[in-house]
């Protein structure tokens, strides 16, 4: 976080004192209204941003009032790294979804779990099903979430409008040279520079849905992104098969790509797919021994994501 602010905030600082160059009088009144509807809709970038978390939450506690419960069977528990100093639980789940069929998700939990649950292969999850095809597809029953935030990110709104002000008069100070606003130019940094934050917002991995508790799997259809809480709700499970791989070398990534032609059957037909996909050490053990697992929808197979299976 710190990185990030010293990237948007400290760095532009350094273009003040570069040359600028002079735009005529109309131009640049237009690159300053651009540069003033820029800096809010950054503003309300931000805003959403900081309230990613907090927004996440209501939606949990909305589903686990309205939801469907469900009794979930945690197949495994794997160890998925730190978060704030605590361990994240990865979990595989089985459960009946709103169709009636029974599927499998990967959990990936980054809060307490509650009063006596135990989060080991084998025992019982109380799950809240989303009764509407959105995020969150689902929650945990019982389980408290609590919106972190710090001080710097509840300034960051304002500090956001003060910081245009004062970059603005400090370029004006430095660069106007008697010319009034003309340097103000679609290069000058009081233009880009809340598109530039929004870019880095939009790639932040830190807080991406703002959401603690994250359904996954190892591959989604490039068609399924936008259904994926669909594809849970409604999906059907079915033990697929990796037909044949191939590892193709890329310069720009240390994971191998590998080409996959994957299989499953759907009321005794056959459906097969051709993915793509970046492995890292696990996932090519994974792959090597063939045995995947399907989620799909039945009125739409295009609509489908992939587990490797170890069971």
């Amino acid at each position: 976080m710190i990185f990030l602010f010293m990237l948007i905030y400290v760095f532009p600082l350094l273009f003040l004192a570069v040359d600028t160059v002079r735009m005529t009088p109309i131009f640049a009144t237009i690159c300053l209204i651009l540069g003033f509807i820029f800096w809010i809709w950054c503003g309300l970038k931000i805003r959403d941003f900081v309230k990613k978390p907090e927004e996440m939450e209501r939606k949990h506690y909305q589903v686990q009032s309205k939801g469907k419960s469900v009794r979930a069977k945690i197949l495994e528990n794997v160890y998925r790294g730190d978060y704030e100093g605590k361990p994240v639980e990865g979990l595989l789940v089985e459960f009946l979804n709103l169709a009636g069929n029974t599927v499998r998700v990967k959990l990936e939990i980054k809060i307490t779990k509650p009063y006596g649950q135990k989060y080991e292969a084998g025992s019982y999850l109380d799950l809240k099903l989303n009764r509407e095809a959105i995020k969150p597809a689902l929650t945990i029953s019982g389980i408290r979430f609590e919106s972190r935030q710090s001080p710097l990110e509840n300034f960051w709104f304002a500090f956001n409008f003060i910081y245009m002000v004062i970059y603005f008069l400090l370029s004006y100070h430095f660069q106007s040279e008697g010319y009034g606003w003309r340097f103000i130019s679609p290069i000058h940094p009081w233009v880009w520079l809340p598109l530039f934050t929004i870019f880095l917002l939009n790639i932040s991995g830190d807080r991406s849905d703002g959401d603690y508790l994250i359904c996954f799997y190892d591959f989604l259809g490039k068609n399924s992104k936008g259904r994926f809480e669909e594809l849970i709700l409604y999906g059907k499970s079915s033990p697929g098969y990796i037909r044949s791989f191939q590892r193709k070398n890329t310069a720009t990534s240390d994971q191998p790509l590998y080409i996959l032609e994957i299989g499953w059957e759907d009321k005794g037909e056959p459906i097969n797919k051709t993915i793509k996909m970046l492995a890292d050490v696990e996932e090519v053990e994974q792959i090597e021994k063939r045995k995947i697992d399907i989620l799909y929808l039945e009125k739409d197979p295009n609509i489908f994501a992939m587990n490797f299976s170890n069971l």
